[in-house]
């Protein structure tokens, strides 16, 4: 990399993975400190550098590389870089270019938390500042030996918060934090983004007069309700996720989601019990282990990982060596099984994914030789954003261990009426369960050994990017239409009598029939979730050009939506293997299960295609495929005239 050149989104994006480590602390010097105002005027920012994992980094205090707007738009000033603690405001902010320092004057609150912490900074006991900041841009700026000095060209504070002395183990002086507000922002931006902190000192500060905040956008009893809002939710999200710690990262997305909608915490609560905690109860006997198929590599060590490496030494009978070597055998330990070839870790599979699929391609930027999410269970994650069958509500349940057994409610209590005195006809509710196995499937393509010689990163997404599409493609196939056997059994081929009852169509769709497909469903009372149609290509051509009411100009289906229901189009119903050749389906595709077991299979076989050159590499992963209810499902017996 030459001086000068932009650093990739990759190192950018990573840096928040080591940043938690860092500590550096500055005292403050309280002589500017005005206790009637109760402001204290201090410094955040130099051009002091800052180890990193990558190297150096080093703020470039001018005016044109750091945007002061947030600080200077009331920005909050915190404990510890805790949201839920905000103990004053930002008054000013500026840019001192001849001492190549930030400078603020900060203002505390009277609130309880306001009044301690001002006070304990008065008495000498809060002497620490830090920083929270993005950063936007980062070039190269000198390279000695081994380190490289980058220098952030583009950068924005967002918070200042007070440290605590010594600093505090869990949150620490220098702690990355992500804002919530921040979050989308950071994927709106055009240009690369990481959240960052840094703390600071004041070594002889001037006493700076304080300048009032900009007019805020909303009444000041308005805001303060609007502030506890948030803190609501924020503490109902804290109480859920130690209740409930797998699902933390839900909990914090649905509480940012929330808290931006203008929720009320009683909404949030309900969202949670209904989207989140739903799944929870009913698969409880399901094993999980969301990190099985993981061995927590660090970001340096996925990047070291090279899949075509593995595939080399094995093509040419030498046994796996290095770190691939310790990823295998940790994993086999992990899995207690044993991998027909070696297993690949999942962080370094979705690393890989991820760069074909979630990078701007860029050459500056480092183009297609950087990864971005590392997901565990990254194709459960390839799955929801690629079947149809996901993308309308199946449920994905990855990291799964050993065999799996998931409930289900054959029949429910009866309910009788009775007069006082007399007792209630006694009833009783069964229950079944429905076995899921893991089934291998996999993809086998031979790959010419110039490719396998290949170091570049690129070449090693396209083998995990083209065996990932094929499972993806194939598991909505056989959710749909499986036909059993070594392959899951799929909607369109579960007995008739267990489904709802057929729809036929005759010589054409008409919205009519459309609307029987609800009342199928609906008599077997199994109208849960949020139904959905299924069509064939031809079945959904047909049905948005054949109007939903004759002399109107409002097909059946419009827009992706059949009525008030979704309705997607797929190639995967178009086969002489499921009973209608053009197929409609309807029902609660939330009962559909997508399961996943932990671990990915790599086999080397360089004997296959020895005289083309080739070596056939598969790789396979452990799935199935559950309809939980297939009362909830109702299809077509032909879909009319095509």
């Amino acid at each position: 990399m030459d001086k000068g050149t932009l650093v990739s989104r990759h190192q950018i994006d990573l840096a928040n993975e080591e940043f938690g480590k860092m500590r550096r602390s500055f005292e403050l010097d309280r002589a500017g400190i005005n206790k009637e105002e109760r402001t204290v005027p201090l410094s955040f920012a130099s051009e002091e550098p800052v180890d990193r994992w990558f190297g150096r980094e080093i703020l470039d205090i001018s005016k044109d590389a750091c945007d002061l707007s947030r600080l200077n738009n009331g920005g909050a000033v915190l404990v510890n870089h805790d949201w839920d603690r905000q103990v004053g405001v930002v008054m000013s902010a500026t840019v001192d270019s001849a001492a190549k320092k930030c400078r603020a004057v900060v203002k505390f609150s009277r609130s309880e938390d306001g009044d301690e912490i001002f006070q304990d900074i008065c008495d000498g006991i809060r002497r620490l500042v830090s920083v929270g900041y993005i950063v936007r841009k980062m070039v190269l700026q000198s390279v000695e030996g081994d380190t490289e000095t980058h220098r952030c060209t583009d950068w924005q504070p967002y918070e200042v918060s007070i440290v605590a002395v010594p600093a505090d183990t869990t949150v620490g002086v220098g702690r990355s934090v992500q804002s919530k507000v921040e979050k989308k922002a950071t994927v709106e931006a055009a240009t690369p983004t990481v959240t960052q902190s840094r703390s600071m000192s004041e070594n002889s500060p001037a006493a700076v007069a304080p300048v009032a905040p900009a007019a805020p956008a909303a009444p000041v009893a308005d805001l303060g309700a609007e502030r506890q809002r948030i803190k609501d939710i924020n503490a109902a999200a804290k109480v859920l996720a130690e209740r409930h710690p797998k699902h933390v990262d839900a909990f914090r997305q649905l509480a940012a989601k929330c808290s931006e909608a203008g929720d009320s915490v009683d909404a949030f609560n309900r969202t949670v019990l209904n989207d989140i905690l739903k799944t929870e109860r009913e698969l409880a006997p399901v094993r999980q282990d969301q990190e099985a198929g993981s061995v927590g590599l660090k970001p340096k060590d996925i990047r070291r990982y090279s899949i075509l490496r593995a595939i080399r030494a094995i093509a040419e009978g030498k046994p796996l060596d290095g770190l691939e070597r310790e990823c295998n055998d940790e994993l086999v330990k992990k899995l207690d099984r044993q991998p027909t070839g070696f297993f690949m870790p999942d962080e370094v599979a979705a690393d890989r994914r991820s760069v074909r699929t979630n990078y701007a391609q860029s050459p500056a930027d480092g183009g297609f030789t950087v990864g971005q999410d590392l997901l565990a269970n990254e194709l459960v994650t390839y799955l929801r954003n690629n079947a149809v069958v996901a993308q309308l509500g199946a449920r994905t349940i990855g990291g799964l261990v050993g065999n799996v057994s998931i409930p289900r409610q054959l029949t429910g209590a009866t309910a009788y009426w009775t007069d006082e005195g007399t007792a209630i006809t006694q009833s009783s509710a069964t229950f079944g369960q429905i076995v899921a196995r893991p089934r291998r499937i996999g993809t086998s393509v031979p790959y010419s050994k110039q490719f396998i010689a290949q170091t570049s990163l690129d070449a090693e997404s396209f083998i995990v990017n083209d065996s990932d599409a094929s499972i993806a493609l194939d598991i909505d196939r056989v959710a749909l239409r499986g036909i059993g056997g070594v392959e899951p059994l799929g909607i369109a081929n579960l007995a008739t009598a267990d489904r709802s009852t057929s729809v036929t169509f005759g010589a054409s769709p008409t919205w009519a029939k459309y609307l029987e497909f609800l009342s199928s469903v609906a008599a077997s009372n199994a109208v849960l979730g949020a139904p959905a149609y299924v069509a064939s290509v031809a079945a959904a051509v047909k049905a948005m050009s054949t109007a939903k009411f004759t002399n109107t100009g409002f097909p059946i289906w419009d827009n992706d939506m059949v009525g008030t229901f979704r309705a997607r189009w797929t190639t995967q119903l178009l086969t002489s293997a499921t009973p209608v050749a053009n197929m409609v389906i309807f029902g609660d595709f939330s009962q559909v299960l997508l399961l996943e077991w932990a671990g990915r299979d790599v086999v080397v076989d360089p004997y296959a295609y020895k005289k083309e050159g080739n070596v056939e590499v598969t790789i396979s992963r452990l799935m199935d495929v559950v309809i939980r209810r297939a009362k909830s499902f109702a299809i077509s017996s032909d879909s009319g005239a095509q």
